[in-house]
């Protein structure tokens, strides 16, 4: 609920699509000083200074009934958060993270037992950072627009990182993240069957709820489902992912400590822009790709290279005609 609380803040308050208010048309200027204000403003903006600041996913909280279940915690060790929009409906989300760690805490309690998966740290820097360490390791933008056309923009940096590939874990995490509240309990449902069974002059059990105020009920809930029905307009998404220096371990069994493991090392650059409706511009390029095997227990001693080093670039654009274009480059980075 804690979750839900956020992200209804997020898109409900922050993220909402609505009007700036207007500058008065009565409102009189001085002619000589009027080119000194802006056509455009800051609405809010807001700046968050996270340092060692954690931030846990859990299913429930402890009780007497049962112990607390956790998913993931993030540490943010040195972070800014920062949120604005302006008077031109543009709102921006950034964040920066010089160090994060990811923390796989399905199984934190149970030391000694086990566990599907004895790797807690998930994500975490390639190099030890230190306390004057400057280096970017995290960086995500988003934007979005309403005017004059809407669209959405997204860019993602990862510099040095270290990925364990415990899919089921990123699966939970994007569920929990991505999972919507429930518009409606089988009590609410009870009611609203009660309330389309009601007689003029009927009164609701157990509230004493008139049929006048029954039916301001059900013609709110009428608007409601009416607004639902509206078709959305589908936003463009422009999404740019960098990806530098960075590591993607598969395993072959998580629950051991000294397993084999596949290795990819690469350095990404995508970029992404739906053109709607004409298509899709996608371009991708791969450089440096190294993959190797290795067991963990000893990483260096064990490395058996499979890909040497070589870069891969593929770019399609939108059809101009018939076809669309597209290619595909493969090169040696030796």
């Amino acid at each position: 609920y804690q979750l839900q609380l956020v992200k209804g803040v997020l898109a409900d308050n922050f993220g909402e699509d609505v009007e700036e208010f207007e500058r008065p048309e009565t409102h009189i200027r001085d002619p000589i000083v009027q080119a000194k204000f802006a056509s455009e403003w800051t609405g809010l903006d807001l700046q968050l200074h996270l340092v060692n600041v954690s931030v846990e996913l859990l299913f429930h909280h402890a009780s007497k009934f049962m112990p607390q279940s956790s998913l993931a915690r993030f540490d943010f060790k040195r972070s800014q958060l920062a949120f604005q929009s302006r008077s031109d409906t543009t709102k921006t989300i950034d964040l920066v993270s010089q160090a994060i760690v990811a923390n796989d805490t399905r199984y934190s309690g149970f030391e000694g037992e086990v566990t599907s998966n004895v790797f807690s740290e998930i994500l975490q820097s390639r190099h030890i950072p230190s306390a004057m360490s400057k280096g970017l390791q995290l960086e995500i933008h988003y934007r979005t627009f309403v005017l004059p056309h809407p669209r959405r923009c997204l860019t993602v940096l990862l510099n040095k990182v270290r990925l364990l590939g415990v899919f089921e874990w990123i699966l939970a995490v994007k569920e929990f993240v991505a999972g919507r509240p429930e518009e409606a309990t089988e009590e609410d449902e009870e009611e609203e069957a009660t309330v389309d069974a009601l007689a003029p002059g009927a009164v609701l059990p157990l509230g004493g709820r008139s049929a006048g105020a029954a039916e301001t009920w059900r013609a709110k809930r009428n608007l409601g489902s009416k607004e639902e029905k509206k078709e959305e307009v589908e936003k463009p998404l422009c999404l740019n992912i960098t990806m530098a220096e960075t590591e993607v371990l598969v395993l072959e069994n998580a629950s051991n400590p000294n397993t084999n493991a596949v290795t990819l090392k690469f350095t990404l650059v995508l970029s992404y822009r739906s053109l709607l409706p004409s298509g899709v511009e996608l371009s991708c390029s791969l450089q440096e790709i190294e993959v190797f095997s290795c067991n963990l227990g000893s990483e260096e001693d064990s490395a058996l290279s499979i890909i040497d080093p070589l870069s891969i670039t593929a770019e399609i654009r939108p059809p101009t005609g018939r076809h669309s274009a597209s290619s595909l480059k493969l090169g040696s980075s030796l």
